[in-house]
């Protein structure tokens, strides 16, 4: 059972009626991106290889989601230590605080949006490595084995409770 899928994608247009690039990007090209959106999710789902692309987009959302955050809190520390000079030009600072604060908040679920759908638009599966690493414990090595690790010889028990008794 495939689900269709559904992108939302926003803008930030000015609502009055007369910059027509707005309605233009809304009747045309969001139905259009989202057609290709909706395509390339079927093409993966058809290729059996959903469960994949779902780890690897929910890595590459955290990543991204992570160090945007860190830009946004930049942004917002900034933002405090310049808002009490909004009181000189007889603008209130909370006020200003708050409208400027939730603009960066929308830029940054924008921004957000738009690194994901452009990693989806660009995903192909053969760019992806999957990298497994092991842990080998060499048995007699000069790192002492704590009772609590996982035991060497490869049981998946503890030490105190495998070769450790």
């Amino acid at each position: 059972m495939i689900k269709k899928k559904v992108l939302f994608i926003t803008t930030n247009t000015p609502s009055n009626n007369s910059f027509e690039g707005g309605r233009v990007i809304n009747k045309y090209l969001l139905p259009k991106m989202n057609e290709i959106y909706n395509l390339k999710i079927i093409a993966i789902e058809k290729e059996n290889d959903i469960e994949n692309f779902n780890q690897i987009t929910r890595a590459v959302v955290l990543n991204i989601l992570d160090s945007l955050w860190m830009v946004h809190l930049e942004k917002m520390e900034q933002l405090r230590d310049s808002v009490s000079l909004k009181a000189y030009s007889n603008i209130e600072p909370l006020v200003a605080y708050k409208k400027d604060s939730y603009v960066f908040y929308k830029d940054l679920w924008n921004d957000l949006s738009n690194y994901v759908l452009d990693f989806v638009l660009r995903f192909q599966k053969e760019n992806v490595k999957t990298e497994t690493t092991n842990k080998v414990v060499i048995a007699g090595s000069k790192d002492k084995i704590g009772r609590n690790d996982p035991c060497p010889c490869g049981s998946g028990k503890k030490y105190k409770h495998c070769c450790g008794k």
